[in-house]
């Protein structure tokens, strides 16, 4: 998000959410284009109206805007304005309202379930996750594979962190090299253009609150990010040791894909400890494939050796 805008912190079941206080002024400052008008979503802390009625109304409003989505233009905070900034206040609304009444969280439940069209889903489902309700991680650990919507994906990084979600870090691992770029105004009457990068910034927060080791360097004005393996699979490993039998996979597969000699020495340990259980046969297997992709192949001069 772009920290310039004025704002003010709110906690939603326990997690940090900031809502920017400049979004209710942008509409009385700057012409409507498409989409809707950000000083709308102040429904939000309407109390004089029902948990439910606001749900609706809000919902109503993410539906226009993404039938007419929002033109991109300047808020009056210097900030951009588009789609998907304003798609990403619209969840942050609907989850402040959910988390406060259990019969508002059924509601965006069902309204998530009635949808067919995936990003109508991808919001509703954020929007629920940060209320504290019932939603599919994996939904959401898909979210930061979407193209464009920076500023979504940031969100659902910062959700999935403060939830302590591992088996995403390969994911964030791979929005650090996130290229989508948000343009920044400066001072209101000035010329002074910067770009934010909230996916890949995001990620890197995210990755060291996990406890994930980040090197951040500037080469050539290009900002570089560099994950120590061994670290990501110490934070990782614990899905190893759940019950859930999809917990373990989302593990396996989070190794995998993290790669290196610590990922392998996790996995052979995993299938020694493992191997005399009956029910952990087909994890093992997942398991033995996933070490299979990771240990280098031996060559016909290397065997002679």
């Amino acid at each position: 998000m772009n920290q310039s805008r004025p704002h003010h912190t709110v906690y939603v079941n326990g997690h940090v959410v900031i809502v920017v206080a400049s979004l209710l002024v942008h509409a009385v400052t700057t012409p409507a284009s498409a989409g809707i008008a950000l000083s709308d979503l102040a429904v939000y802390e309407n109390k004089s109206m029902a948990p439910t009625s606001r749900i609706d109304i809000l919902h109503g409003y993410l539906l226009k805007e993404v039938q007419e989505p929002t033109e991109v233009h300047l808020g009056s905070g210097g900030g951009t304005i588009d789609h998907d900034y304003v798609l990403a206040q619209v969840v942050r609304s609907l989850a402040i309202v959910a988390d406060k009444s259990p019969d508002a969280r059924s509601l965006l439940q069902s309204r998530s379930q009635e949808t067919h069209d995936g990003k109508i889903t991808v919001c509703l489902q954020l929007a629920l996750a940060m209320a504290g309700g019932t939603t599919n991680t994996q939904a959401l650990t898909e979210t930061l594979h979407l193209k464009g919507f920076p500023s979504l994906r940031a969100l659902a990084i910062a959700y999935l962190a403060e939830t302590n979600e591992v088996s995403a870090i390969p994911d964030m691992m791979d929005a650090l090299g996130d290229t989508n770029a948000v343009v920044l105004g400066g001072d209101i009457g000035l010329t002074e253009v910067r770009e934010s990068h909230p996916v890949r910034s995001a990620a890197f927060l995210a990755l060291r609150q996990m406890n994930v080791t980040v090197k951040r360097t500037v080469k050539e004005q290009t900002v570089v990010y560099e994950v120590e393996p061994g670290s990501a699979v110490k934070a990782v490993a614990p899905l190893l040791g759940q019950e859930d039998p999809s917990l373990v996979a989302r593990g396996i597969d989070a190794m995998e894909r993290i790669g290196g000699e610590a990922a392998q020495t996790t996995l052979r340990r995993f299938i020694t400890d493992n191997q005399a259980s009956p029910t952990k046969y087909d994890l093992i297997t997942r398991a033995r494939e996933a070490l299979a992709k990771l240990t280098p192949k031996k060559t016909v001069s290397d065997q002679q050796k």
